[in-house]
């Protein structure tokens, strides 16, 4: 065969491998830069891989390549190389598993993929994490499985969040875990459950750019609506949620008035007060919750089993009381939820944090029963009855009218009271 008849049959057997690759994988075949090695599940990258990026050795799954030339078959992670970086990162201990798992999901869900594509571009990234030393070793001491659609379905449900860029600070001038100071305190400590840790992954991961993160929850398509963006921050810093602002949320916002001033040609505008609203009966409660856990859900799916089982163990709450004694179960739920923050330590579902609250607020002879009784039994807000209403979202008054005892209105509009002066005038 004459030279040119050659290159003639190396071509065509490139393009035929081309056809192939392109309706296996649905990526194209593209020339990479000379060293790349590919990150599919046939050649994973692993610790040393990773630093050097060195052409591994011919094998007998990557044979048929060598005839292509200048031009190796490139499987889809290797058109990415923003996965290719988040492997390598993992591969160096930079990020957790969890972590490097949320970013590839979300970035593969931002390609202009098919469906199919987009599975078997998260398989190859999962695989390819799976393969480094490091997860290696992870799994033989803790055990686990590996990735796959499962954890591509599971990456999927967080929503795109973007692709957060590294901090500039370099490895080494991280501080080491071991260098904390209660490091030592936690070597004879048992590890957190799945749910814990995959919460605090998360948490760690919005506190990159809390501003972003926040930014994005906001607008991201399925997000709940007319929650306040300050308990937006809250969740995303891991803290409880003022479910007194939630409550305030949720009804239809009317402008507030303004008082009006005039001296001469110059009108003074000072705007008024905003009500608020506070969570004093069950309902509310269930109205506030209700927005929470969905917010929550939103921004940490794998805790939603555990926030259904809250919702129903204080319904029971509600229900085995009276109302005159749901303000005592407010006061627990208020408690436990401050005491689990964000859940990166401990759970809503903690029997022990359960059983101590309950014995402290809602048994008679807990500390702090009096006090809910107290708060229970508060006096009217005369701010509150006032034209301005009550601004203090923690006031410690009962939002009633002083005419009629009604709630929802004071007595500055209370239409009992007006009759009642039309009748006195008459």
């Amino acid at each position: 065969m004459t030279k040119r008849g050659k290159l003639e049959d190396s071509a065509l057997h490139a393009q035929e491998s081309e056809t192939h690759f392109t309706e296996i994988s649905g990526f194209a075949m593209v020339p990479g830069p000379p060293g790349r090695r590919s990150a599919s599940p046939h050649t994973p990258i692993t610790r040393r891989d990773a630093g050097s990026r060195r052409q591994p050795p011919p094998s007998s799954q990557t044979q048929h390549t060598e005839d292509i030339g200048s031009q190796p078959l490139r499987r889809g992670i290797d058109l990415h190389p923003s996965l290719l970086n988040q492997v390598e990162a993992y591969s160096r201990g930079e990020a957790s598993y969890a972590r490097v798992l949320n970013r590839g999901g979300a970035y593969i869900e931002r390609q202009e993929l098919t469906d199919v594509q987009k599975d078997q571009l998260f398989v190859e990234y999962s695989e390819a994490i799976d393969g480094t030393d490091r997860r290696k070793e992870e799994v033989r001491i803790h055990g686990g499985g590996g990735g796959g659609i499962a954890q591509r379905e599971e990456a999927a449900d967080r929503q795109d969040w973007g692709e957060v860029e590294r901090r500039t600070v370099g490895a080494n001038d991280r501080p080491k875990d071991e260098r904390w100071p209660w490091a030592r305190a936690e070597e004879g400590v048992s590890d957190p459950n799945p749910s814990q840790q995959a919460t605090h992954d998360i948490l760690e991961l919005f506190n990159e750019d809390l501003n972003l993160a926040e930014r994005r929850i906001r607008a991201a398509p399925g997000a709940p609506k007319n929650f306040p963006a300050s308990e937006w921050r809250n969740i995303l810093r891991g803290r409880s949620v003022d479910l007194n602002r939630v409550l305030a949320s949720q009804y239809i916002s009317r402008p507030v008035s303004e008082n009006v001033a005039r001296l001469g040609d110059l009108e003074i505008r000072i705007p008024g007060k905003e009500k608020v609203k506070r969570v004093e009966t069950s309902s509310d409660w269930i109205i506030a919750w209700g927005a929470t856990a969905e917010a929550t859900a939103f921004a940490f799916p794998h805790r939603q089993t555990e926030l259904t089982q809250y919702t129903n163990y204080m319904l029971q709450k509600f229900r085995r009381r009276g109302s005159a004694h749901h303000a005592r179960v407010i006061l627990f739920d208020e408690a436990l939820r401050e005491t689990v923050g964000g859940g990166e330590n401990c759970s809503l579902l903690d029997p022990e944090l359960r059983e101590n609250f309950t014995e402290s607020i809602l048994h008679p002879d807990g500390v702090d029963y009096h006090a809910a009784s107290r708060n229970g039994e508060r006096g009217l807000c005369n701010n509150f009855n006032s034209k301005n209403g009550c601004s203090n979202t923690h006031c410690t008054y009962q939002h009633k009218c002083k005419r009629c005892k009604e709630e929802g209105h004071g007595q500055s509009s209370c239409g009992k009271a007006r009759i009642a002066d039309e009748r006195s005038k008459t």
